[in-house]
């Protein structure tokens, strides 16, 4: 079920700012509130003899325009307009990701090849004392579905949007994905022991809870190897566009990284298999 909800937000609020806070509360209150329009919403839905697509046209359609403009005669005016949010809907999807943001998330993906297994299954390494351990398999113990992916992709894009970039960034992804990732990762536990250990050793009022840390780590600790491997990452899939092979097992085994072995074995199996 955790895996249909696209990803998490972390709320936090200053002590100091409590104070101010409660004392606006119930000005902003009388701005937004409008009983009369609250009572006519509650009618249509409850209306048996209107369809779900009648209401939902009726409610968001209609009665939020009516909404947004008594908003606007009570100097409310940065709500958006249906059209609005459909362009701004339209400009998001039609960005794409630059060559970085493309090759970190296919780095990642790949990350998660388990070498001992032959598959996408990184919690079912092999000898307690192997290397492996160290990285992306070793952290994670479960696999990770498409629509992790597709979240970090729909986030970063949308993010990108708003930061008024041309294209998605790298730095965009990395932003994000530890929102995407801290509620559909199981955390290997000696893993997050660590991450405990050091998060107990940061400022208190920076402290994310311990799964969204965890997720941050491994997303930072990831990009740096990115960063340090990045050349050999691309030589290794333009060997694969080329379908070199040999050249690509050999580079596999020289690295012996989950990435490198991922990615020859992905090149095996889809001319096996034709996928």
């Amino acid at each position: 079920l955790a895996d249909r909800f696209d990803i998490i937000v972390e709320a936090t609020l200053s002590p100091f700012a409590v104070p101010i806070a409660n004392g606006l509360v119930e000005e902003e209150k009388e701005k937004i509130s409008d009983p009369k329009l609250a009572e006519e919403i509650i009618r249509i839905l409850q209306d048996p003899k209107k369809s779900y697509e009648e209401k939902i046209r009726e409610v968001y359609e209609i009665k939020a325009e009516e909404f947004r403009k008594k908003l606007s005669e009570r100097g409310i005016n940065f709500l958006l307009t249906k059209d609005e949010k459909e362009e701004i809907k339209r400009q998001i999807k039609k960005l794409e990701l630059d060559e970085d943001a493309d090759l970190f998330l296919n780095y990642f993906r790949l990350s998660l090849y388990n070498p001992y297994t032959g598959e996408n299954r990184p919690g079912e390494l092999a000898p307690e004392e192997n290397h492996y351990k160290a990285y992306l398999p070793g952290k994670i113990t479960n696999s990770l579905s498409q629509r992790f992916f597709d979240s970090v992709i729909k986030y970063a894009k949308a993010l990108a949007w708003f930061r008024g970039h041309e294209k998605v960034k790298v730095e965009d992804v990395i932003i994000v994905m530890p929102y995407a990732l801290a509620h559909r990762a199981k955390f290997d536990e000696k893993y997050l022991e660590e991450v405990r250990q050091k998060r107990n050793d940061v400022n208190e009022y920076n402290k994310s809870f311990l799964n969204l840390y965890a997720a941050k780590e491994l997303v930072k600790g990831m990009y740096k190897e990115f960063e340090e491997d990045k050349e050999d990452i691309k030589k290794a899939f333009r060997l694969a566009r080329e379908d070199k092979r040999e050249e690509l097992r050999k580079l596999a085994k020289e690295k012996d990284h989950p990435f490198y072995k991922g990615l020859y074995w992905t090149l095996i199996i889809t001319e096996k298999y034709g996928q």
